[in-house]
């Protein structure tokens, strides 16, 4: 069972909107504390023949959490200890305050800092991030989310901007969660060393 959970959103109309929800458990296997991204929603308007405005959106993910809280009682819409959105996605945001949404926050965009951070809980050294298996868009963008070679070769730290949304949405609730699993790491600093 998960403790505190979160909510993390990239945002999409004509495209793909998805959310993750991640929370800390122990791993029965080893006993050891892992953050666990445990479920994710995707709205992939293409495949849907339909765009959803913000506020279907918004009822959408209430409906889901509803679902998911079933199984994960921390996923419930008003126990989440946050809610972070994409930081572009004002109309949205406003749109979850006015549906009564609590704990609504601008999700930290950081790109390099937060790939670096779900690399290092990925990694074999830490070893402290799952994915459910019911998460199957986001596994499946897991292996195509890699470095734009062409800002590479600019100097910048960029990824390939293509199915990567719920990375992305990953990436957000990594950088919420930091309070859960910075200790798992050692001090601040050592993540840039990771």
């Amino acid at each position: 069972p998960l403790g505190e959970c979160l909510l993390a959103v990239d945002y999409g109309t004509a495209g793909t909107h998805a959310a993750v929800l991640l929370g800390v458990g122990v791993d029965p296997a080893d006993q050891r504390e892992r953050l666990y991204v445990a479920r994710e929603f995707r709205w992939v308007a293409k495949d849907r023949r339909r765009q959803l405005t913000d506020a279907e959106l918004s009822a959408e993910l209430r409906r889901w959490l509803v679902e998911v809280s079933a199984e994960i009682p921390a996923a419930a819409a008003d126990r989440l200890a946050f809610v972070d959105v994409d930081p572009s996605a004002s109309s949205f945001i406003a749109q979850l305050h006015r549906d009564g949404w609590d704990r609504v926050r601008l999700a930290d965009n950081a790109v390099a800092d937060g790939i670096r951070e779900v690399a290092t809980l990925l990694g074999p050294a830490v070893d402290r991030l799952r994915v459910h298996a019911s998460c199957t868009g986001l596994r499946a963008e897991i292996p195509r989310y890699v470095w734009d070679p062409k800002k590479t070769l600019k100097g910048e730290d960029a990824p390939i901007k293509a199915n990567d949304h719920s990375c992305d949405a990953m990436r957000y609730g990594v950088r919420r969660a930091r309070r859960w699993w910075r200790h798992w790491v050692g001090a601040p600093d050592d993540l840039d060393e990771a």
